[in-house]
């Protein structure tokens, strides 16, 4: 294997004859197949210096560092971060340095829809921006040239119940007094989403002035 390394500083000491005599000290960036790959390593390294102490991190590693980093997310966030990091295997040994945007193109690329996409990218942008602005580890994410490829698909439009199915909610309701019903029909004339409705406590609801509050809604 052929080693590419950069030089990190100058030793003082002495010879044996007592001569003062310098010494180069070096940092090894990581071995290669070939002088081919161990030259383009050394030209990547010198167009966008990395701190070389942070240069064998791993893809795995900056991930759980960032997210010790930002230990004040929400459940609902570490959990849509979990979700999208168990779908980049492929990069977990990969080290952070050499991840270029085509590797995250292609981990992008193999999701069809438009919001895993977009968790992804949420997931790579915590990774690359905890290396490049806590760690200094490199100058600029390559996260930004990363695209959202897949096609939004088209919502279906939510058209209003017809009088005619309403009333039969009703009649439906006065035959069997269905619970579910009861949950149709209050929704129909207020326009709650079901856990706004689920979460409603009496102190919510006032029948004689007609009216209810919806707390923590959108």
């Amino acid at each position: 294997p052929y080693a590419a390394r950069i030089t990190t500083g100058f030793e003082l000491s002495l010879d044996g004859n007592g001569n003062p005599k310098s010494t180069q000290k070096y940092h090894y960036i990581g071995t290669y197949p070939t002088q081919r790959d161990a030259e383009l390593a050394l030209a990547i390294y010198n167009d966008d210096p990395y701190n070389p102490l942070w240069a064998t991190l791993t893809f795995e590693e900056c991930y759980q560092k960032a997210l010790e980093a930002k230990s004040n997310l929400a459940q609902s966030t570490l959990n849509g971060h979990r979700t999208a990091f168990n779908k980049c295997s492929k990069l977990y040994k990969k080290r952070i340095v050499n991840i270029k945007a085509k590797d995250l193109q292609q981990i992008i690329d193999s999701e069809d829809s438009v919001a895993k996409q977009q968790q992804l990218l949420k997931t790579f942008n915590l990774i690359f921006d905890f290396v490049v602005k806590d760690l200094g580890l490199i100058k600029t994410s390559c996260v930004k040239q990363v695209k959202i490829t897949a096609k939004e698909e088209k919502k279906e439009e939510s058209k209003p119940y017809l009088k005619e199915e309403i009333q039969r909610m009703w009649d439906l309701w006065d035959r069997n007094n269905e619970y579910f019903v009861s949950v149709a029909l209050c929704q129909t004339y207020t326009g709650t989403r079901i856990m706004e409705l689920l979460s409603l406590k009496k102190e919510n609801i006032h029948l004689s002035e007609r009216w209810i509050q919806v707390n923590g809604t959108k």
